[in-house]
C-alpha cells in the first residue's frame, strides 16, 4: 500500500470539518448541476490515481526490476515506503496479449504480489495468503483479450490494459537479505505464446506535469484515461462532473473552450481538490491510531478516499493482506513533534503484541511540503522497528517499549529507538496478514504516549 498530511493553508481543518467536506466529495452520481469549480475539484480527485501512476510509471515494460536492498532515506520514487520488504516492480502492458507470471516458492517467508489496475485498485494479491508460499504460475490478460489458456492454466484478468505489479519479499534483518533476494529473483514475467510486442502508448510521449499545473494535469490524465477506460460503475460520474470539463472516454481536454473566468473557477477547484487529498483524517481513531477504511485498496466509487491514498500511500494493500494504522498526531493533523519524546508500550498477556500471521512494523516518516512521506535520514539508519528483530530489548514479562523522538532513549533501549527530526514527523504501524482480532477491532494498538 500504497498512507497521509501537511502544512499549507486549509490543511489545519478540524477532523469534523474534513469529514463534512467528504460528504460532498466525488462519488458516483449526477453532479451535472454542480458549479464548475466543484466539478473541477471532483474531476481532479477522480483522475489523481491515474496521474500518480502515470508519473510513477517507468519506461521499462513487462519485466520485473528487483531492488535487492531495503528502502532507505534515498528512496523517493513511491511515497510512504516500507523498510520491511524488498520491492519488485513491473509495469505490465497487456495490449499485445497475456503475460505468464511466475510466483516464487517463498515457504515460510512472507511474499505478496499486488496487481493493480490503472485506477490503483488491487484486483488480485497473490503470494503467501492465497498461494501458501508455494511456487505458482498463471496467465495475466487484459480486458479485451478473447483467447483461451492451455488446459490446467489459471487465467487472471485485469480491468485495464496497463497494470502495476508490486512484489514484497519480507526481510528480517540485514543478514537475511541474501536469502530474501533468492526468493525475490524467482518472480518473473514472460509473454504468453501468440502475443505481440508491447507498443509505446501516446502518454509515453507526453511530459509528466506538476500536480498544480492544472491545464497540463487534465490533459495528461485524460490521455491515460483513454488508454485505460474506466469501469462501468464510473459512467455516472463521467457523464456528470467530468463532462462539465470535457473529460471522458475518447475525449481530448481543451482548455481553450473555457473563458478566463471559467479557467479561474477550474483552477480554484483543482487547488481545492489537491488540498482535500492532502487531508487524510478519515476513519475511526482508537488510542491515537487511525484505522483504514474497509475499501482501502479496492475503492469502488469512493473517489475522494482513492485520491488521498494515491497521493499519500500509492500501492497500499487491501486490509486482509496488510492492515495499516497511522498515528493521529498531537502537534498538527497526523503529526508529532520530534522536540518531544514518545513511547509505545506493549503490555499484557504474551507482551500484548499484535496478532499477525506474518509480521508487524512501526515506521517513522518525515513529511515533504507536498504532503508525501519519506524516511528521515538519521545516523543509525533506523527507519522502522519490526517483529523478529533479535536486537530489540524486551521486558521480563515479554512486553516491549519503543521510543520515538529526536533525543536518545533511556540507556539500554538504543535498538528500540526510532530517531525523529527535531520538527514534525508521522508514524505508520503495519500488520501483515492481520488476525481477525485486528481486523474487527478487538485488538487495539497502544497509544504513542508523550514523555515530556
Amino acid at each position: 500500500m500504497t498512507l497521509f498530511r501537511n502544512t499549507i493553508a486549509g490543511l489545519l481543518l478540524a477532523t469534523s470539518s474534513f469529514l463534512a467536506a467528504c460528504s460532498s466529495s466525488p462519488e458516483a452520481g449526477d453532479t451535472s448541476n454542480a458549479s464548475l469549480a466543484t466539478a473541477a475539484a471532483d474531476t481532479y480527485s477522480y483522475l489523481l490515481p491515474l496521474f500518480e501512476l502515470g508519473r510513477t510509471r517507468a519506461a521499462y515494460r513487462n519485466v520485473f526490476l528487483h531492488r535487492p536492498t531495503l528502502a532507505d532515506a534515498s528512496s523517493r520514487s513511491v511515497t510512504t515506503p516500507n523498510n520491511d520488504t524488498l520491492y519488485s516492480s513491473a509495469w505490465l502492458d497487456l495490449s499485445g496479449g497475456p503475460l505468464i507470471i511466475q510466483l516464487p516458492a517463498s515457504a515460510e517467508r512472507y511474499f505478496s504480489l499486488a496487481l493493480m489496475d490503472f485506477y490503483s485498485n488491487n484486483f488480485a494479491v497473490r503470494g503467501t495468503r492465497v498461494d501458501g508460499g508455494e511456487a505458482r504460475q498463471f496467465w495475466l490478460a487484459g480486458p479485451d483479450w478473447s483467447g483461451s489458456v492451455p488446459e490446467g492454466v489459471e487465467l487472471v484478468r485485469s480491468p485495464t490494459r496497463s497494470v502495476w505489479a508490486l512484489g514484497r519479499t519480507y526481510v528480517r534483518d540485514q543478514a537475511d537479505i541474501p536469502a530474501a533476494v533468492r526468493v525475490q529473483a524467482q518472480l518473473r514475467a514472460a509473454p504468453a505464446p501468440g502475443t505481440t510486442a508491447s507498443a509505446d502508448q501516446p502518454s509515453d510521449r507526453l511530459a509528466k506535469p506538476d500536480r498544480q499545473a492544472w491545464l497540463d494535469y487534465f490533459g495528461y490524465a485524460q490521455q491515460l484515461l483513454n488508454e485505460n477506460p474506466p469501469p462501468a460503475a464510473d459512467a455516472a460520474f463521467l457523464h456528470g462532473a467530468a463532462a462539465r470539463l470535457g473529460i471522458g472516454v475518447g475525449a481530448t481536454f481543451d482548455p481553450a473552450r473555457f473563458s478566463a473566468a471559467e479557467r479561474d473557477e477550474i483552477s480554484t477547484g483543482a487547488q481545492q481538490a489537491l488540498a482535500r487529498a492532502r487531508i487524510y483524517a478519515v476513519g475511526e481513531v482508537v488510542n491515537g491510531w487511525q484505522r483504514p477504511q474497509p475499501q482501502l485498496g479496492n475503492f469502488g466509487t469512493d473517489y475522494a478516499y482513492r485520491a488521498a491514498i494515491a497521493l499519500f500511500g500509492l500501492g497500499a494493500l487491501p486490509n486482509a493482506e496488510a492492515l495499516y494504522f497511522f498515528g493521529a498526531g498531537d502537534a498538527a493533523p497526523q503529526r508529532y513533534d520530534g522536540a518531544h519524546s514518545y513511547v509505545m508500550e506493549f503490555t499484557g498477556s504474551g507482551g500484548g503484541l499484535p496478532p499477525v500471521g506474518a509480521f508487524w512494523s512501526l515506521t517513522l516518516y518525515q513529511a515533504e511540503e507536498s504532503g508525501q512521506l519519506f524516511f528521515y535520514d538519521n545516523p543509525p539508519r533506523r527507519y522502522a522497528i519490526k517483529s523478529g528483530d533479535s536486537t530489540l530489548k524486551y521486558e521480563t514479562d515479554g512486553g516491549l517499549k519503543i521510543y520515538l523522538g529526536n533525543a536518545a532513549p533511556p540507556a539500554g533501549y538504543e535498538n528500540n529507538w526510532l530517531p525523529a527530526p527535531a520538527g514534525p514527523f508521522a508514524t505508520a504501524f503495519r500488520t501483515y496478514l492481520p488476525d481477525a482480532r485486528l481486523l474487527d477491532g478487538r485488538y487495539q494498538l497502544p497509544p504513542l504516549r508523550r514523555l515530556d
